[in-house]
């Protein structure tokens, strides 16, 4: 007898482990919660529908440590923040009269490092996100090629292996933030980044 249990949900959801160790999925017009456990699901409406989530588009679905979930994708124009308590949901584009905008998009990856900072990669650039809970305003931190990266487009992130604390590496980039001085090599190209955020 087959005992494996099955939950159908729509086409081109994309699904993350949440904080809380639930299974959340996130489709055109809800966010939904499911106990790997139970199998109890909590549908949550979204107030209007995510146009272009497939989940062959997404690069990014993650949860940060307010509990809001981040959604990256390439055709969805910038990335997107879901509230999970309201459905409410904001997108987050980069302006080019904004220097603090995020450095581009489409986003191609997304990554929370051991601290808890958000790493955006899009098609011309790297932006660390500082995302307040109690507003929907950003600020990004941006690195561009001429700020050292050797590349425009940022692929993905691995996390370092020393026993420092731990930043992300850009791994189609070979490249190494350093989270207390904000200096980056990339492929042996020392640069220094001057920032006086956290």
């Amino acid at each position: 007898k087959d005992n494996f249990k099955r939950f159908n949900f729509e086409y081109g959801s994309v699904i993350t482990e949440g904080r809380d160790e639930n299974i959340w999925i996130v489709e055109r017009n809800n966010l939904i919660r499911l106990n790997p456990v139970t199998f109890d699901t909590l549908k949550i409406p979204l107030k209007s529908p995510l146009r272009g989530i497939a989940s062959f588009d997404v690069y990014g679905f993650a949860q940060d440590s307010a509990g809001f979930f981040w959604v990256g994708a390439l055709n969805t124009d910038g990335l997107i923040r879901i509230n999970p308590l309201t459905g409410d949901w904001i997108r987050y584009r980069h302006n080019v009269n904004n220097p603090s905008s995020l450095a581009g998009h489409p986003i191609t990856s997304l990554f929370f490092d051991s601290r808890n900072r958000m790493w955006v990669g899009t098609q011309t650039g790297l932006s660390r996100v500082i995302a307040f809970p109690n507003s929907d305003s950003i600020y990004c931190v941006n690195y561009f090629v001429k700020d050292g990266l050797i590349g425009d487009n940022i692929f993905g992130f691995v996390a370092s292996n020393s026993a420092k604390p731990k930043s992300p590496k850009v791994a189609s980039l070979l490249c190494n933030l350093k989270p207390n001085t904000f200096s980056a090599s990339f492929e042996r190209i020392p640069i220094t980044v001057t920032s006086s955020l956290p």
